[in-house]
């Protein structure tokens, strides 16, 4: 019988991220208050995030992001889940808020570039200057690259 190999190198593994290695690793002071969340109540009505880094050299020293939370149209509309939305949104500004070399573009010289935008005003357009944020590929522990003790045992 067939053996089933899995590789345990991470970039086999893992998907890939679309940001440059020096933002995933000033990410990675946020962890343990993005997992938290993440698993909130309110990050169920989160569609997708997309974060636009307005400087992407590896060498800049302040990564400046914008920031779009896509939502259902009909969540928008029920003030009890727009109030849910609302509030992980805050939360996500205050994650990120005071953190070194992450900060938020202003839009207007002074409140965070955070922008709530249902799922149908996302254009082509917009989504050029974005990549999905994908929480999932952020929060891998260190020991999923592992298969499961005694995964190739019959």
């Amino acid at each position: 019988m067939p053996t089933l190999t899995i590789s345990r190198d991470p970039v086999l593994t893992q998907p890939s991220s679309p940001f440059p290695d020096r933002f995933e690793e000033n990410l990675r002071s946020t962890d343990g208050r993005v997992k938290s969340l993440f698993k909130s109540k309110a990050a169920k009505l989160i569609s997708t995030i997309f974060i636009r880094l307005h400087n992407p050299d590896e060498e800049a020293f302040d990564h400046r992001i914008s920031v779009i939370l896509a939502v259902r149209t009909d969540h928008l509309s029920d003030p009890q889940k727009r109030s849910e939305i609302d509030s992980f949104e805050e939360r996500l500004i205050d994650v990120f808020a005071n953190r070194p070399f992450i900060v938020f573009e202003c839009d207007d010289g002074e409140n965070p570039d955070v922008r709530v935008m249902s799922e149908d005003d996302l254009t082509l357009g917009i989504l050029r200057q974005y990549q999905r944020y994908d929480v999932d590929y952020r929060s891998l522990d260190d020991d999923t690259n592992s298969p499961p003790v005694n995964f190739d045992q019959e």
